[in-house]
């Protein structure tokens, strides 16, 4: 029913009310009219006084009149308000019998359900129900009817022409004016909230798969420490379930009373920003690798801390071993350096003295016993020769290490000066030429580079082909790093020895060919190592040899 059609049912009920009472008035009148004492005559002072009782009763008619024309106004305002407020409102209004029918709805119920109000009177409320929804809605409906007791829920409505909706449903037991029993049900969409809980819930879902596919721990506390959540490898790794982690301070699920000393969560409240420590928990005998991150709120304040647990048990017990290894690998080169020291020291002794013996062997009897005797004392000659080359080379390897000067900023070019200088006689031997270019200054043992210079040029020199010797040397810087070269134009190395060459004793050719104990690119390689550098070589047979090998621009180990 409009406001209109209030109004004009309001209309005729005044007309027909107001016709009633004139009618009733009349028929008083003539019944007053027809009785003894209305025939007696009135003195003239009772009729004056009667007239006037008329006109004051007739005011106070016509004042009870306009007062109940006032009152009818302001009725018919409020109705109107009223009207307002109930077709207008923000959700819909419906009544509904015991039996399931709409009694009455609002417009905005007929707005929401795509129909017009006169089509929702007398039909099944849940005609505007889902169908898989309706058994929510007598789930709920037989409880208010027999109870009374409130009922709030949520279904699914059909709008006609249109997608379903979401609707939040309040329902009330009343009675009517005749003592019938009905519901009234407030209708409110909540598609949108719906689809935003939906969202909500997705996004919640896929956060906790992302979390939950981390293998590290991952934590959300506030700032006093509480736990909000973990992934699951939280949950594992203390073997908890959520709830009994929920609301409990971290370091109490580890069996302590208060914060860790050294806590990266309370770094972070103190700086606001990012913090990373490593603890131990013996009792879990793990390492864990901790970083804590504030989440600032819009005050500035921590709002609460992301923690992220990586546990690294494996990687501190492989530095710890590795540290045991080098410090077991520090101490046997040590020991073997001491002991190739002494013994090559030591060995000098007894191997001057068969020196010694041999020579005046030779030089005694050489030529006075037969030919065999002769040459025999001549291999043990040459013997002890090279056994005494191999004892002093032995001892320049392990002074590698042992004997070293202490780092010094120095001139490359000084060293190939003094290398050069070191083997003048075979470069006037060999007839040999060397070349080289601007050189670097660098932070470096002088002694130990005169050394490196000197066996690779010795080398280009010894291992020559028919021409004259030539050995170029070049200097690059790339990067931290400068790249030496030592060119020449020799005999060339086969690529399959190019690892074999620079071990310790190691000879591509007979000592027939070409002298020396296979130690000097030993030697080297280890000076070059000692300097934190690198060596190797490219070569082919018949096509000579570049040996490179790098020092770092500042040698701090050296």
């Amino acid at each position: 029913m409009t406001r209109k059609d209030q109004r004009s049912a309001d209309a005729a009920h005044s007309t027909s009310t107001d016709k009633h009472l004139r009618e009733r008035a009349e028929e008083v009148t003539r019944e007053n009219a027809a009785s003894p004492e209305s025939q007696e005559p009135l003195s003239p002072q009772e009729t004056r006084q009667t007239l006037h009782e008329l006109r004051v009763h007739q005011i106070e008619l016509e004042m009870q009149n306009e007062e109940l024309r006032r009152t009818q106004v302001e009725l018919d305002r409020a109705r109107e308000r009223y009207f307002d407020l109930y077709d207008l409102a923000p959700v819909g209004y419906c009544t509904i019998s015991e039996k399931g029918l709409i009694k009455e709805a609002n417009l905005t119920a007929a707005n929401l359900l795509g129909v017009a109000r006169s089509a929702l009177v007398r039909q099944p409320f849940t005609k505007f129900i889902l169908t898989e929804d309706q058994n929510i809605y007598y789930l709920h409906s037989k409880p208010l009817f027999e109870t009374g007791a409130p009922q709030v829920y949520e279904l699914r409505m059909v709008k006609k022409d249109a997608a379903p909706f979401w609707a939040r449903l309040e329902a009330n037991r009343e009675q009517d004016s005749g003592g019938t029993t009905l519901c009234r049900v407030t209708v409110s969409d909540i598609t949108e909230r719906k689809l935003a809980e939906e969202k909500i819930a997705f996004s919640e879902a896929l956060l906790n798969a992302t979390l939950d596919s981390i293998p590290d721990i991952i934590g959300i506390q506030n700032p006093d420490h509480t736990i909000v959540r973990y992934n699951h490898a939280g949950y594992k790794f203390l073997n908890l379930a959520p709830e009994k982690v929920h609301g409990r301070r971290c370091y109490e699920l580890i069996g302590r009373n208060v914060p860790c000393e050294e806590c990266a969560t309370e770094k972070a409240l103190d700086t606001n920003k990012l913090e990373q420590i490593e603890m131990h928990l013996p009792e879990y005998g793990v390492y864990l690798d901790c970083r804590s991150n504030p989440v600032l709120n819009d005050e500035g304040g921590v709002e609460f801390i992301v923690e992220q647990l990586q546990d690294i048990t494996e990687r501190k017990r492989a530095e710890q071993a590795l540290v045991k290894n080098s410090e077991d690998l520090a101490r046997s080169n040590a020991d073997l350096a001491q002991f190739a020291y002494v013994a090559s020291h030591d060995l000098q002794e007894p191997l001057r003295t068969i020196t010694r013996f041999v020579q005046l062997l030779e030089k005694r009897y050489q030529g006075k016993l037969d030919q065999d005797a002769d040459e025999f004392i001549g291999f043990i000659v040459s013997g002890t020769k090279r056994m005494q080359q191999l004892i002093n080379d032995l001892l320049a390897y392990s002074r590698v290490n042992t004997r070293k000067e202490p780092p010094n900023i120095m001139k490359i070019e000084d060293a190939i000066q003094r290398a050069m200088q070191n083997i003048q006689y075979v470069l006037e031997d060999t007839r040999g030429t060397i070349i080289y270019g601007e050189m670097p200054s660098i932070i470096a043992d002088e002694p130990q580079m005169t050394q490196l210079f000197q066996n690779l040029i010795g080398n280009a020199l010894k291992f020559h082909g028919e021409e004259a010797p030539r050995v170029e040397i070049s200097a690059a810087r790339k990067g931290n790093d400068w790249i030496f070269s030592v060119r020449d134009n020799g005999i060339g190395i086969d690529p399959q020895y190019k690892d074999r060459i620079f071990e310790i004793f190691q000879r591509l050719h007979t000592c027939e060919e070409y002298a020396g104990t296979g130690i000097g690119l030993a030697i080297a390689k280890k000076i070059v190592e000692r300097h934190e550098g690198h060596i190797w070589v490219e070569s082919q047979s018949g096509k000579g040899s570049t040996f490179n090998f790098t020092l770092p621009v500042d040698a701090k180990n050296a």
